[in-house]
């Protein structure tokens, strides 16, 4: 799991922070330089890279469009939290965390352990 944002990296320890807070589990944050302009073509050069990486992710989570369509584009299912916009027609909508943690459990059943 890795959280990705285009927040400035003055606000990482910020954002780990509130992820703490909020009870998220402990993962890389990346930060990717970006306007909303081309947020969507720099967190699409971002996945290519990490795919040549042999990276296996399969869930994005964001808040636009542009995180939906570079999500999608990249083979990538995209959940986007509260978006007033029109999103790509395979974008999960969500109004919250719990709504998330729900569909990530369900894509993501845990493992049987067995003794």
């Amino acid at each position: 799991m890795i959280y990705l944002t285009s927040r400035d990296e003055l606000l990482l320890p910020k954002t780990r922070l509130w992820l703490k807070e909020n009870r998220f589990p402990p993962a890389p944050i990346f930060s990717i330089k970006a306007v909303e302009e081309s947020l969507e073509e720099e967190y699409s050069e971002k996945f290519r890279e990490w795919k040549k990486e042999d990276w296996n992710i399969k869930i994005g989570i964001g808040s636009t469009p542009q995180h939906a369509e570079a999500y999608l584009e990249n083979g990538v299912k995209a959940i986007i939290i509260e978006e007033e916009e029109e999103l790509p027609e395979k974008a999960i909508t969500v109004k919250g965390w719990k709504e998330i943690e729900k569909i990530i459990l369900r894509i993501h059943k845990p493992h049987k352990i067995v003794n």
